[in-house]
């Protein structure tokens, strides 16, 4: 049995991510979960020790050498390089974006590349750098901060004592080196086909090539710029709602997805205008292909075995394929059926990876790559909106579990005119983050009640 890897370099779509947060064209994305029970500084030390620890990944930063960059971790994290406090803060869409405004993460030094916000003593905010996790790795943070509470709270300092040792660090790369239980994961190009391999087979009648007859591509609100602001709207659905909606998409045979991406296009219709047709795209978790047969590297064969126990955090989002939809008046179910049946398709595409061709053909692997992500500056966006849907997290170990969970994140420069960031929770209910750039001349006052008002009465609720 060989050590945990701790080190390795980016992979093509890592380093896509590297070179987008270092040019400053993306921010940074939040998980935010209310906690069951209050959480002491005492406990919240011992817990996110133990989760550095066991998740090298947490630890890293990125760094460069002669021809590529690289994870490694970095030699000390102190409880203040990672930890605030704002117990008097509530959740809302002003703390939001300030913390998307406010905290910027530096690739290639020794600091973390994620924070910890405590707020009201029970709920977490963790602010994630794109390139070493994803959102459906935010999701798992708080899986491993939940159960590492429970663990430490449930008599165990004793063993924790003797397998994380006392330390005035929540991380010692020299002192804890031994201690570190999973390896990095593992890049996802390996497990997809290559790049070079058409996502379409070439083929001009695939359904994410085809577009509305007689129709232009909505130019967006306006063209990218460098400078700007993203706003927040939370949108709750309660439980109860949510189990309405999701037994009449049952019914009709659809993903709650899918109902989402027809919803809103048809909400935003005013915006998009009766002589152009909407870009939907719906955010992939590349996770499904793991365990796929086109893994030839053999160092993670092992780490993979432990699934589910071991959490695969890292970076696994795909922005998916296009839905060109056309102005939409009325909602449709056989609309809704005509995109899942798509999506079905795409969810099941492993040769993604050459929708970034033009990308990983020219960028370099040290520089910043500056000039791809500037030259679409004054130019329309490439979709009207990205959906991102982390699903049903239900996180639970003893008396510790998650009552609520926020998802939301920054609005990428050269992808979307808005954001709609999703996920479910047992007791939460079903929670939307839409975001998108502000901008004065462009209200979009009410557009969040009227798509919370067509989520409920496109469903006849």
């Amino acid at each position: 049995m060989t050590g945990p890897i701790i080190t390795r370099p980016l992979s093509n779509m890592e380093n896509f991510m590297r070179s987008r947060t270092a040019t400053g064209f993306y921010r940074t994305f939040q998980l935010t979960a209310t906690y069951s029970k209050a959480i002491s500084k005492e406990l919240l030390f011992k817990a996110l020790r133990k989760s550095l620890i066991d998740y090298v990944m947490l630890t890293c930063n990125v760094f460069k050498a002669e021809n590529h960059c690289y994870y490694h971790p970095i030699p000390r994290i102190s409880f203040d390089d990672i930890v605030s406090f704002e117990l008097d803060q509530a959740l809302d869409e002003t703390f939001l974006k300030k913390i998307n405004e406010e905290i910027r993460f530096q690739l290639y030094a020794n600091q973390p590349l994620f924070k910890v916000i405590l707020l009201e003593k029970n709920q977490v905010c963790a602010v994630f750098e794109h390139t070493i996790n994803d959102g459906v790795a935010g999701a798992f943070f708080h899986e491993i901060l939940i159960e590492n509470l429970a663990f430490i709270e449930n008599d165990a300092d004793q063993v924790f004592e003797q397998e994380y040792g006392a330390s005035d660090f929540l991380f010692d790369l020299d002192e804890d080196k031994s201690k570190i239980k999973y390896s990095l994961p593992p890049p996802v190009d390996p497990f997809m086909e290559p790049y070079e391999v058409d996502f379409s087979d070439n083929d001009p009648n695939h359904y994410s090539k085809i577009t509305p007859k007689g129709l232009t591509k909505w130019d967006g609100r306006f063209p990218m710029k460098r400078e700007f602001v993203s706003s927040f709207k939370m949108i709750n659905f309660t439980p109860e709602e949510v189990g309405k909606i999701l037994k009449k998409c049952k019914e009709n045979g659809v993903t709650l997805t899918s109902y989402i991406e027809v919803v809103h296009a048809l909400t935003v219709q005013p915006i998009i205008g009766d002589n152009n047709y909407s870009v939907n795209k719906i955010a992939l978790n590349l996770r499904k292909w793991l365990k796929s047969p086109m893994d030839a590297n053999g160092q993670y064969k092992e780490m993979l075995s432990g699934f589910p126990e071991h959490k695969i955090l890292g970076t696994w989002a795909h922005l998916g394929l296009a839905e060109n939809l056309p102005p939409l008046y009325k909602f449709d179910w056989d609309l809704v059926k005509f995109v899942n049946e798509n999506l079905k398709k795409t969810v099941t595409n492993t040769k993604v990876m050459s929708c970034s061709k033009v990308f990983f053909d020219s960028a370099s692997k040290t520089d910043d790559n500056a000039d791809f992500f500037s030259s679409h500056i004054g130019k329309p966006r490439p979709d009207m909106v990205k959906i991102s849907n982390l699903g049903f997290v239900k996180i639970k170990t003893g008396d510790w579990e998650i009552l609520d969970i926020w998802f939301s994140q920054d609005v990428a420069v050269i992808a979307a005119d808005f954001m709609l960031s999703v996920v479910s929770s047992p007791k939460g209910g079903l929670n939307f983050m839409w975001s998108y750039i502000e901008a004065e001349d462009f209200d979009l006052t009410g557009f969040d009640e009227k798509f919370r008002q067509n989520m409920i009465n496109c469903a006849n609720l």
